[in-house]
């Protein structure tokens, strides 16, 4: 399945990336949940403006609100990963907890990639 954008924004958070050049915001968006075509599961879009790559993705789960939970496990597992993230540089209210959670492990969680 392939998104051109998260749709109706259920949550947005703004975050801060200090670098060479001064403070600019990195933007995280979640979408609303909604079903999958032909299954009874849900998917939840999300998406990271700001940083290298502003591709949709999405979670997904057996409702709405295990979607959503993913999508921000997803969100803050992808996060920590990043350069900016280790280097203490992307912050939320100056603090490096950006306020996802986070997976240690990843065997089960699908991030899926919409392009």
């Amino acid at each position: 399945m392939r998104l051109e954008s998260v749709g109706q924004v259920l949550a947005e958070r703004v975050l801060d990336l200090e670098g060479d050049a001064g403070r600019r915001v990195v933007t995280v968006l979640i979408g609303v949940p909604r079903n999958i075509p032909s299954s009874p599961d849900f998917f939840c879009p999300y998406q990271v403006l700001g940083l290298a790559d502003p591709a949709v993705r999405y979670a997904e789960g057996v409702d709405g609100a295990q979607a959503v939970y993913l999508a921000m496990e997803a969100v803050g597992t992808r996060l920590a990963a990043t350069p900016e993230a280790r280097e203490g540089r992307l912050t939320w209210y100056g603090e490096p907890a950006l306020g996802f959670p986070i997976r240690d492990e990843r065997p089960s969680l699908r991030l899926v990639a919409s392009n």
